[in-house]
């Protein structure tokens, strides 16, 4: 019986929520256990535990590290010492791939890792040199072309996207939100970060807003709140935070549009194949920064110039929709999702990447 494959999966702050970390909680937890033995390297936080949760109860071994934040020292030196315990609990020569990401910027400890089993998820572009790369992983073919016309290596690139879960309730919030059935409901969820905030998505739907429309917003910047009172929206919810991915589900499946917009825009746009397999279509902008959102979306929906008229007449389109027409927008992005970012599609796709960093194989994967 050959050996399992030994996999470290290295991030500071590796528990959170954003979408890189998810990516790699996902690749640790979900690769077949039988075939893998993951180490899943973090920084001791004690926020977020249905994430470590989730990681345990799929075999995956979490080690938590103390990371310093000292300042008052040389970049160089500074780093080093911040990462002093990792260094004392990372085995050099254990693991047959060292999973690392890659932010497009010289990232001390990630810059770090010498040998010939390094493997590296590209977040963003442009090209960023680490050393002793094997293969490089990119979330959409946008991203690697930037990344290739940057300098990076098309030759050891792979596009595997971050996959989506199906969805675990039938159930919505439209009840508890106190909004009827009948009405049409818009709505995004966000980083709470003031600088990615768009006012397009807001001052569309101002636009379109009547009695029998409503918009949702889920975390996202305090913006939106001063922005919504601007506009003198009436129909609109806030809420902070949902903590678990079924109260994610009844959060998409309370949508009949999911009206998305960002100031940079997305090198993948994990949210819109989340909302794509409950069946809700997606509008976007584009951003001039980062647009892969018309790779992503396919069928499922549409992207627009970052005009609010645009993507107000765009939202129009589609309330005015038949029942059949709507029905099969709703059809064609649930779709979407099934033919390409379910598990059963993506996983494979890290399982032969690793096993092409470790040496089990010879053949580049080509994804």
């Amino acid at each position: 019986m050959t050996d399992k494959i030994k996999v470290a999966i290295v991030r500071h702050n590796g528990l959170f929520m954003g979408g890189t970390e998810k990516f790699l909680q996902i690749m640790a937890a979900e690769v077949n256990k039988d075939k893998f033995e993951v180490d899943f390297f973090t920084t001791n936080a004690m926020r977020f535990k249905d994430r470590e949760k989730y990681l345990k109860d799929r075999g995956v071994n979490i080690i938590k590290f103390h990371k310093l934040n000292w300042r008052n020292f040389p970049k160089l030196w500074m780093n080093k010492i911040n990462y002093f315990w990792f260094w004392l609990k990372f085995k050099k020569n254990y693991y047959d791939v060292v999973q690392i990401t890659n932010f497009s910027w010289d990232e001390y400890p990630y810059n770090s890792f010498y040998g010939e089993n390094v493997c590296q998820f590209v977040v963003f572009a442009p090209f960023c040199d680490f050393p002793c790369i094997k293969l490089s992983i990119l979330n959409s073919q946008w991203l690697k072309d930037k990344w290739v016309s940057t300098g990076g290596n098309a030759d050891e690139a792979v596009v595997i996207p971050v996959p989506t879960w199906k969805p675990l309730t039938d159930e919505n919030m439209r009840k508890e939100l106190g909004i009827a059935d009948d009405v049409f409901v818009c709505g995004f969820h966000q980083r709470k970060h003031d600088d990615i905030f768009s006012d397009v998505q807001l001052k569309a739907y101002g636009f379109i807003e009547n009695d029998k429309t409503h918009m949702i917003v889920l975390n996202g910047s305090d913006l939106y709140k001063k922005q919504a009172e601007e506009l003198m929206i009436k129909n609109i919810t806030f809420i902070d935070y949902l903590k678990t991915e079924e109260d994610m589900s009844r959060f998409f499946n309370t949508l009949d549009l999911y009206t998305h917009g960002r100031k940079d825009g997305e090198t993948y746009g994990t949210i819109f194949v989340e909302a794509m397999i409950h069946g809700v279509p997606c509008i976007s902008h584009l951003s001039g920064i980062q647009d892969a959102m018309e790779e992503t979306i396919g069928k499922g929906g549409y992207v627009v110039e970052r005009n609010p008229n645009t993507y107000a007449q765009k939202i129009s389109e589609v309330m005015s929709m038949s029942k059949e027409d709507y029905k099969q927008l709703c059809e064609d992005a649930r779709n979407e999702s099934l033919n390409r970012f379910t598990y059963d599609v993506v996983i494979p796709k890290i399982e032969e990447s690793w096993k092409y960093v470790a040496g089990r194989t010879s053949e580049r994967p080509v994804f």
